[in-house]
């Protein structure tokens, strides 16, 4: 193997390969750096008479591997893909095991009849384009996956297919399928499959945006839906590996929605509905799921520290509106109802904790509970109508079976849902906002209210792990909240209502964790699964509050504040970033609640003196902290130790 193969192979370019030493960008970790850095040439590459060496003064990748040097062995190539136009060679693909990077090559042959890596100014056509003419000819079903693999073992069963030679892109980048593939399919009936990660919906929905004006009918197959265990990146391959069969992959492919194309532009009324007039009749009350607590509808998040029961207060939320049973024994059901729970994350022991906790209420029998193991990646372009589409087949089989209108939908985790492809995406504005946009359209597609369970970030002030956006977009946000002991106990566990957009926030219900036998295992012995009880509340709350009765109200309008308004800063160089609110709306609030007699001035005057008092002591006792930034005086709760109650 010469220089410049070996090179090829583990795609380092150079404009030259005479000996010397060259810099350039390193196929490993540029890409993937911040865009200022994604060009710089940190890859040092030295060519002499022994063959060629390297090394990434960013991410310290060097080589070759030992015994695979310039004039080395090659690497075992796993397979070759030949994309033949018009009975023409093009170019072969070249797939290496997994592991290596990177893994797929192209290359074309030289006028000796040999290899030369690269087909930079080579035509790339649809794989086994060829084949694919006839088949559209003849007025065959065409399928579109994501690899030569899957299209490989797709015709093997005898199933036209194809794909582009470079596979999928990330959500957000450009797509890599070109309208022009979708002209060479004009007049087929294609059928779409995608890969279950986030690039492979975002890939599929490419094809069949491009596709719709230009193929006779485009339809979307998603394996998910009808395959419960399909793991991450799981695909056609995967699904015929378990002995699935051509006769059942033709029903799924029958069964195929129609894509309904999202350029096409509909009237601005329908796009944004109408306006709404103000007139003398009286507004509608607030319509409840549970009253004070959750409403009827729209999207909300059941947020906390690691530990501190969020599942299971999600599962007895759960209980009580299949039941119809006050929830926490003091809020009560408005609107009882089937529940639709999405749950990629700890979904092996969700029916025994729900079991237990139904148990512990006094409910028996079979409840309108329906769950999967897995959901649509929600920042995938199609997730929406996927979310949809699996809400109403539960939806309409909880009807059949039960009788009842399912009102609930939960997504436990939303980190677990999220379908995010790199590190710090969970910090991304955007994709937080598209998070929640998801759930409300949930919400309004289905009339069921919508909520995702969460986690906290590192330090509790700051709330909701990852971007403020998603308890800013929530109409609701529950919180759980523990006290961690040393030992990785968690005491002082309470359910906070840190956000109701139509009510009271700032209220704290504390509960205690306990173990409730469920049966017994193999071994005789007993199993346990954790209950909450919501009993001793008022005595409970009563020694857990650090905060006096003066400042009550003051904590209560912060925390609520925060949740809604505020914005993240970093107060204090090499400090944390925390949540803070300006100092004035806080005021403005306080004022506006605490209790004074007199005229307006009197109360005015008693009111401004009140909230110095309140801020003053707070800030003696470490419970707030108070700082100008910027000309604008913030206020935010103190370091995690002393954070009060939440």
């Amino acid at each position: 193997m010469n220089v410049a193969d070996l090179l090829a192979q583990h795609g380092i370019k150079l404009s030259a390969y005479a000996p010397g030493q060259y810099a350039v960008t390193c196929p490993r970790c540029s890409a993937s750096r911040l865009r200022a850095h994604q060009n710089t040439k940190c890859l040092g590459v030295k060519i002499d008479e022994k063959g060629a060496c390297w090394r990434c003064n960013h991410c310290d990748w060097s080589g070759p591997e030992k015994g695979n040097g310039g004039n080395g062995k090659a690497e075992a190539i796993e397979a070759t893909y030949d994309y033949v136009e018009n009975g023409e060679f093009r170019f072969q693909k070249v797939r290496y095991p997994k592991g290596r990077e990177p893994r797929f090559l192209l290359r074309t042959r030289d006028a000796n009849g040999g290899w030369k890596w690269g087909a930079k100014d080579v035509p790339k056509p649809l794989y086994r384009i060829d084949e694919i003419a006839e088949a559209v000819a003849n007025g065959h079903t065409i399928l579109i996956a994501e690899g030569e693999k899957d299209v490989d073992n797709l015709w093997r069963i005898g199933l036209p297919a194809t794909c582009n030679f470079d596979g999928a892109a990330e959500p957000g980048q450009k797509p890599k399928w070109k309208p022009a593939y979708s002209e060479t399919l004009r007049g087929a009936d294609i059928v779409i499959l995608n890969d279950n990660d986030a690039p492979g919906y975002a890939h599929a929905d490419a094809v069949a945006r491009m596709s719709v004006g230009i193929c006779k009918r485009v339809r979307r197959l998603d394996l998910a839906p009808h395959w419960p265990e399909i793991p991450k990146g799981g695909d056609v391959s995967d699904w015929l590996a378990l002995g699935h069969t051509r006769e059942q992959l033709d029903a799924l492919i029958a069964a195929a929605p129609d894509y309904a194309s999202r350029d096409e532009t509909p009237p601005q009324q329908e796009i944004y509905g109408p306006w709404h007039y103000h007139d003398e009749q009286p507004s509608p009350p607030t319509r409840w799921l549970i009253k004070k607590l959750l409403p009827e509808t729209g999207s909300g998040l059941i947020s906390g520290q690691w530990g501190t029961y969020k599942t299971t207060t999600a599962l007895d939320l759960c209980v009580s509106v299949m039941g119809g049973l006050p929830f926490a024994g003091r809020f009560v059901v408005k609107r009882r109802g089937g529940v639709v729970y999405f749950a990629p994350e700890g979904a092996g022991g969700l029916k025994s904790r729900l079991d237990a906790i139904a148990k512990e209420r006094g409910i028996t029998g079979i409840l309108p509970f329906a769950w999967r193991p897995n959901c649509p990646p929600l920042v995938a372009p199609c997730a929406l109508d996927d979310l949809v589409r699996l809400f109403d087949q539960a939806s309409r089989d909880l009807k059949a079976r039960h009788g009842v209108d399912t009102v609930l939908a939960l997504v436990d985790t939303i980190v677990a849902a999220a379908g995010y492809t790199k590190a710090g995406d969970d910090n991304d504005t955007a994709a937080a906002q598209v998070i929640m946009s998801r759930l409300s359209e949930l919400s309004k597609r289905s009339g069921a209210l919508a909520l995702g369970v969460d986690h906290f970030g590192k330090l509790i002030e700051t709330g909701t792990r990852g971007s403020s956006v998603k308890e800013g977009h929530a109409d609701v946000v529950l919180a759980t909240l523990g006290e961690r002991q040393v030992n990785g106990t968690i005491t002082n566990t309470r359910l906070a209502i840190r956000k109701l957009r139509d009510g009271p926030s700032g209220l704290e219900i504390p509960f205690t964790p306990r173990d409730m036998v469920i049966g017994t295992d193999a071994d005789g012995e007993r199993e346990m699964r954790k209950v909450l009880d919501w009993s001793e509340q008022e005595e409970a709350a009563a020694a857990a509050d650090s905060w006096p009765p003066s400042l009550q109200l003051l904590r209560r309008i912060l925390m609520t504040t925060i949740a809604d308004v505020s914005k993240e800063v970093t107060p204090f160089a090499d400090g944390p970033t925390v949540r803070a609110v300006d100092r004035e709306l806080i005021r403005a609030e306080f004022c506006k609640q605490y209790p004074a007699d007199g005229d307006t001035k009197q109360k005015a005057a008693t009111r401004r003196q009140a909230f110095g008092r309140a801020v003053k002591l707070a800030q003696s006792r470490s419970l707030i902290m108070v700082r100008e930034i910027n000309d604008t005086q913030l206020v935010w709760f103190a370091s995690k130790e002393e954070e009060p109650n939440g």
